[in-house]
């Protein structure tokens, strides 16, 4: 006869709790490393997902916890409502979404941001709180310096030429696998540097604090060595935005030192002193955003770069790119003007990449980063009050203001309790930091991660009694039917994670795909594509670029003289791009693919000239003031016979963009051919004068036209 073996629920229920401990200093050691080489974003995306796994296994921890002690664990506290109501806030604005996927999803390839992962960091927090006691907050503070650390000693070897990613990834250590200017601003795994300077700034305050607690030498040298190291990767990253933050949440901790100790224990203020002037002696050695290194003071240099781009994709604009700041200005304006078309609950859960077109300011034509696509509000406040209107942003401040009105409270009447402050500081120099920038996973999981532990730092908690209560009978054991409850559990968290995985795996096969077409391996290229498809069948971007291959493919058949499978491939791209704008109509990218897909297939029939205007008609109204829009569609105008409109199209595109060197050069064109040399003339000299004073194609140019203006007869040129 074959019996059941006997679970015994004390010691089933204590290993529970060591799994969801472990679990939790996993996450917060693990998630700043994650990051792939083989997705269409490398950092975020991977990075959301591995939350999205750790958050499956908790949660499922956790069910079984309560399944084995038979009562509902959940640690409630006075931040319940302020949580539930900036959840709601989430909820309502993803109802009435521009388009409901993404913002239930975040914007694809980042995700964080999104209604999921919101649900996640909430979770993560309940778990966290109902389940981890006061007295293991020190392995988890610890798990996060360590993270630092590695983190930092990863991105420290940029600075100097050798990036670990780029010897994991090409087995060379050197920075040649980058596009980005890594050796100049240090991004370790994080791909950009204000993303590891806000990682690093949260975590510094709470290092000092713990290194002015620390009795045990070794302990001390081991939190010095993680202080120093983490600032010095700190300022490699050259982040203006991170200096600022950390400049913010020290000045809190300093104050709150001094309410600390007052004159009682001057000497743990001269300590403090002390860190802060090794902080300053790195910065000056190193150099900051604001003030050069030593080095180059010693030489008579006294000023620094401003902050650029590190992009320089035309030669339209000035090497270095615009300062970021000039950016950020003109994006902000852009993300004010979208609330006030979506005032109550915004436009949606993370859909800034298709609203701030429609507001786009005429001034984003003139900053080097121009024709990219912007997908957040590059500040944390106006992403808020933008994606989720006045709700949104009033709910999202009101969390953070009564975690920190309540915690410093506290702290003020339980000076004791010097790890408040520390967490504090971290979360000011995370809000000054995201104030020029946005929240990223790392972040967030940071910031709820700090929610929860000052709940269990708070001395009037009964969160440890709410944990010990209602004792288990050692003896008992599991009953019958709960055996059947707990497979139970598994499977249904084996199933969530296999979707998780089905996400990762539809965008490496897509992003498999992309490499290969672009290799010419077409067929691998397609294979890949359509089963990412299969994987995914709701992702419209899968779709656009299956469509755009399918339209590049059908002009290589033509060209090889078979018709037949031509107009298959030509219709088969029609179809997929079509799909496309279906799954997401808001998407101005998916206009531009259409527009694009229907000039290529003009090559092989001059009708689709007309469907490309459409196209660009219709990508015009989501973005009227994209430069590139016009540009294109005076082109497909002039294609198609219409001259006169053709000019005043691409002469509207300069005025919005006056140093656009390429449509100056197609409008004095256009001149040319329409028998007007003076105004062709005067394009050159203009491009020549303003725009790119060294280009000898123009000069040649001009110098045809100023010939033929003056009755002269000089040969063409090309």
């Amino acid at each position: 006869m074959i019996t059941k073996m006997q679970i015994n629920r004390q010691q089933l229920t204590t290993l529970l709790q060591k799994l969801i401990f472990v679990t939790f200093n996993l996450l917060f050691f693990l998630t700043p490393f994650i990051f792939t080489w083989m997705n269409q974003e490398l950092f975020e995306f991977s990075k959301m997902l591995f939350v999205y796994f750790i958050t499956i296994i908790l949660l499922a921890l956790w069910s079984m916890r309560m399944l084995t002690e038979k009562r509902l664990i959940l640690k409630r506290s006075k931040f319940d409502y302020f949580i539930l109501a900036f959840l709601a806030s989430q909820v309502i604005s993803t109802i009435f979404s521009l388009h409901q996927r993404t913002s239930w999803f975040g914007y694809y390839t980042r995700f964080n941001g999104g209604l999921l992962s919101t649900l996640s960091y909430i979770a993560l927090y309940y778990v966290f709180v109902s389940n981890i006691k006061k007295n293991q907050l020190k392995a988890i503070y610890h798990s996060l310096f360590l993270s630092a650390l590695m983190v930092s000693l990863y991105a420290i070897p940029e600075h100097f030429g050798h990036s670990p990613s780029c010897y994991i990834v090409a087995k060379r250590f050197d920075v040649s696998c980058w596009v980005q200017d890594v050796q100049n601003r240090v991004f370790a795994t994080f791909g950009q540097p204000n993303w590891l300077a806000a990682f690093l700034i949260s975590i510094i305050p709470l290092n000092i604090d713990k290194l002015l607690q620390e009795k045990k030498h070794a302990n001390r040298l081991y939190l010095l060595i993680v202080l120093i190291v983490s600032v010095m990767a700190l300022l490699f990253t050259k982040s203006r935005s991170g200096m600022l933050g950390l400049a913010g949440g020290l000045g809190f901790y300093a104050v709150c030192q001094i309410l600390i100790n007052g004159h009682k224990c001057r000497q743990k203020i001269f300590k403090l002193a002390g860190i802060v002037v090794m902080i300053g002696g790195l910065a000056l050695i190193i150099g900051t955003p604001y003030t050069p290194q030593l080095t180059e003071i010693m030489k008579g240099k006294t000023t620094v770069a401003p902050e650029v781009s590190t992009t320089n994709e035309t030669t339209e604009i000035r090497v270095g790119g615009t300062p970021s700041e000039e950016i950020r200005k003109i994006v902000w304006q852009g993300a004010i003007k979208v609330w006030q078309r979506y005032p109550i609950f915004g436009s949606g859960v993370e859909t800034f990449a298709y609203s701030y077109y429609l507001d786009r300011p005429v001034a984003h034509n003139l900053v080097s980063e121009w024709d990219f696509l912007y997908n957040k509000a590059h500040n944390e406040l106006l992403n808020y009050l933008a994606n989720s209107g006045l709700v949104g942003l009033l709910s999202y401040l009101a969390l953070f203001g009564a975690i920190f009105y309540f915690a410093f409270k506290h702290f003020l009447a339980n000076k004791n309790d010097s790890e408040l402050p520390a967490i504090l500081a971290g979360m000011i120099a995370m809000f000054i930091s995201n104030f020029f920038g946005f929240s990223t996973v790392v972040t967030n999981v940071l910031l709820f991660g700090f929610f929860a532990m000052i709940i269990l730092e708070e001395k009037n908690t009964k969160a440890d009694d709410y944990l010990e209560n209602k004792k288990i009978d050692k003896k008992e054991n599991l009953s019958n039917n709960e055996y059947y409850i707990y497979p139970l559990i598994i499977i249904i968290a084996l199933f969530l994670i296999s979707k998780v995985f089905s996400i990762w795996q539809a965008d490496y096969l897509f992003t498999k795909g992309q490499n290969a077409f672009s290799a010419g391996d077409y067929q691998t290229g397609l294979t890949n594509i359509q089963a990412a498809i299969k994987k995914s069948p709701q992702e419209a971007l899968f779709y656009d670029e299956l469509g755009n291959d399918y339209a590049q493919l059908s002009i290589a058949f033509a060209n090889e003289q078979q018709s037949t499978a031509a107009a298959q491939l030509a219709q088969a791209a029609i179809d997929k791009n079509r799909q496309a704008i279906e799954l997401n109509p808001v998407h101005l990218n998916f206009y531009k693919s259409q527009a694009r897909i229907y000039i290529r297939l003009g090559q092989l029939d001059a009708r689709m000239y007309a469907y490309a205007k459409q196209a660009l008609e219709k990508a015009i109204t989501l973005a009227p003031t994209d430069a590139k829009l016009y540009y294109n569609l005076a082109l497909v105008l002039e294609i198609m016979g219409e001259k006169e409109a053709s000019i005043q199209t691409m002469e509207y595109a300069i005025s919005i963009k006056d140093n656009y060197l390429q449509a100056r050069n197609e409008l004095a064109r256009m001149y040319l051919n329409a028998g007007d040399l003076i105004k062709a003339r005067e394009q050159y000299r203009y491009s020549l004068e303003k725009i790119a004073p060294n280009d000898q194609g123009i000069k040649e140019k001009l110098k045809i036209v100023e010939a033929s203006l003056s009755g002269q007869i000089l040969p063409k040129t090309d």
